[in-house]
């Protein structure tokens, strides 16, 4: 946990690289911390590396069916331009409940 929570501190500050390399040894540690890499999956958008993050968001999704998940995928898909597959993936965390519902009703609105 130490190493996710200051993966998460550095990333607030904008320091996404080594946010990345904290997250990697949350990661190494426990396999299955599913937010690790939805945040690693962040960090790489915001340094616009969108397929990369696909790849994380993947993983995180694989691990848990968690709504943020779902939009935060939505959004590097965006990023790349694949809109259909980013609306279809908006939809599932509208459904799920996410709590950015008015953000995701917006997307939608635009694609």
């Amino acid at each position: 946990m130490a190493h996710y929570n200051k993966g998460s501190a550095l990333e607030e500050l904008k320091q996404y690289k080594d946010a990345i390399v904290c997250y990697d040894k949350a990661i190494n540690l426990n396999p299955k911390n599913a937010n690790a890499y939805n945040n690693k999956a962040s960090a790489l958008h915001e340094m616009k590396q969108y397929k990369k993050a696909i790849e994380f968001h993947d993983n995180a999704l694989s691990l848990g069916q968690n709504a943020i998940f779902f939009l935060n995928k939505a959004e590097s898909l965006l990023a790349l331009g694949k809109k259909e597959e980013a609306k279809k993936y908006y939809q599932i965390a509208l459904n799920a409940e996410c709590a950015n519902k008015g953000q995701i009703k917006q997307q939608l609105q635009t694609l």
